[in-house]
């Protein structure tokens, strides 16, 4: 700076030092994952332990029996353990909830979560409470698979994953949950749903809700589905969306066209939008132009993209549109598909409708487009 006359510069902050407190916060939490990892391994242990305690019946039994599979599962090197909380709901003398009272946390954080500033499912940095998302979530499954708000700062860049474990009373309503956040192993991605607990019961559900024939075609179809559905969704997605989902996808592999298919955030932060297109029709720019679409009809941004091909005659492309929470548009999704049919037309199929639209014969039309239809 002296030597450039430029001596203002001098006060502001060097690249060198963001990058060095970068790296030092990296650090941080590779040493505090590190040195809590025996504690959160033994905690998700604990938490199995009691999982397997509960006195159920019927079907209760089987989806806890699930559940805590699912749990040994992650435990058995399927899931990188990042942080982890307890914590437990404010109650009042008569058993209610006290929503607006702070989470008791009975224990400190352990990892990534040492850090009580550090939230996981909200963007506020206040104490944590029994907020509405939450209480409207206490009828839902034990266990809850979601992304946090938290970034990985180890092992990989990304959200990180969130799994909550619901902890109940002796009234059998739930009187707190344990939370972990990690990552998926690739292992986790990479297995056949059928040897992954928790979704292998959710896809046997779906496959027998949606009554199709066991080894007829669409039985076939249906399983190809939900086996190539995008794994962060399969845990993510309830029974019911799941469901839909599938058979609005079966539809169209006879009738290729430009659908979306949305997954709303049930914490209001991001939508999962899955858009199908005929294989023919897709490109980059297309995905660039149905994107820039998205993020306009939510008054959000594109935080991620992962287009998917197969055999079938349908190209797919999995995004997640962030949003800040009760602050975002609500689109009109026909219209979306609408626009986005319109950006996937080629110079050829308006060349073509163009032509069929002149006042022609249809032996001239015919004539036209087997001479210039390709040509240009």
């Amino acid at each position: 700076a002296s030597m450039s006359g430029k001596s203002s510069t001098a006060a502001r902050t060097s690249p060198s030092a963001a990058l060095l407190e970068g790296v030092r916060a990296a650090l941080g939490d590779v040493r505090a994952a590190v040195d809590d990892f025996p504690d959160m391994l033994a905690l998700m242990g604990r938490t199995i332990t009691e999982v397997k305690a509960l006195a159920l019946t019927g079907k209760e039994a089987a989806r806890r029996d699930e559940d805590a599979a699912f749990l040994a599962w992650l435990k058995d090197e399927h899931f990188v353990y990042l942080g982890a909380r307890v914590y437990e709901y404010p109650r009042l003398a008569n058993g209610d909830y006290a929503p607006e009272e702070p989470l008791y946390q009975p224990q400190d954080g352990l990892g990534v979560l040492r850090d009580p500033a550090r939230t996981v499912l909200r963007r506020s940095s206040e104490p944590a409470v029994l907020s509405a998302q939450i209480r409207t979530r206490l009828a839902d499954p034990m266990v809850v698979v979601a992304k946090s708000n938290v970034r990985s700062r180890v092992h990989r860049r990304g959200y990180m994953d969130y799994v909550g474990v619901k902890r109940y009373g002796a009234d059998g309503k739930p009187s707190g949950e344990v939370r972990f956040v990690g990552l998926f192993t690739s292992e986790a991605y990479d297995q056949p749903v059928a040897e992954v607990p928790m979704i292998r019961a959710k896809v046997e559900r779906v496959l027998a809700r949606a009554h199709a024939m066991p080894g007829s075609h669409n039985a076939k179809r249906l399983k190809n589905i939900l086996e190539n559905h995008p794994r962060d969704e399969l845990f993510q997605t309830t029974e019911d969306e799941l469901k839909d989902l599938a058979l609005g996808v079966l539809h169209l592999y006879d009738r290729p066209r430009v659908r979306l298919f949305e997954r709303r955030d049930p914490y209001d932060r991001f939508a999962a939008v899955l858009m199908y297109v005929p294989r023919e029709r897709y490109d980059s720019g297309l995905r660039a132009r149905a994107g820039a679409m998205l993020a306009e009809a939510y008054g959000g941004r594109v935080s991620a993209y992962y287009p998917y091909f197969s055999d079938t005659p349908l190209a797919r492309v999995y995004f997640i549109i962030g949003f800040t929470p009760g602050d975002h548009r609500v689109p009109n999704f026909k219209a979306l598909e609408a626009q986005i049919a319109a950006a996937a037309r080629t110079w050829e199929d308006r060349f073509s409708d163009a032509v069929r639209l002149s006042g022609r014969s249809s032996d001239q039309v015919a004539d036209v487009l087997a001479r210039y239809g390709q040509a240009f």
